[in-house]
């Protein structure tokens, strides 16, 4: 017996699952690469992976200027974290001097800094 572990494309996943469809046991674990890149044929990463080069790179991707907390779970969801640690996220972002706070209470606006 053997594990396998694969990077796939997002475009070519259905059709690797379906070419394992009989021939695996148990259900494969389909995880997200949040900063794979394909060169000269290999994966590599794109930034550090660090959580705030993470979110740089999702900010200029989804033009994002200005959000709210509860939108952060898209971002936490796009990295594969849970969407339930998503106050955890704005803690590290706000201490890396990624995102800046305005407002008070439940009208709290966060910026992006760029």
């Amino acid at each position: 017996m053997f594990r396998v572990e694969v990077f796939v494309d997002d475009k070519r996943l259905s059709q690797l699952l379906h070419g394992f469809a009989g021939v695996i046991l148990g259900e494969p674990k389909i995880q997200p690469v949040a900063n794979g890149a394909v060169k000269a044929g290999k994966p590599v990463s794109t930034n550090s992976g660090e959580l705030c080069d993470l979110f740089a790179a999702y900010a200029k991707k989804h033009k994002l200027e200005q959000f709210k907390a509860p939108q952060i779970r898209e971002f936490c969801k796009s990295v594969g974290m849970s969407v339930g640690s998503y106050s955890y996220v704005l803690k590290r972002l706000y201490e890396c001097k990624a995102i800046r706070k305005t407002g008070k209470s439940t009208k709290t606006v966060y910026t992006v800094v760029k």
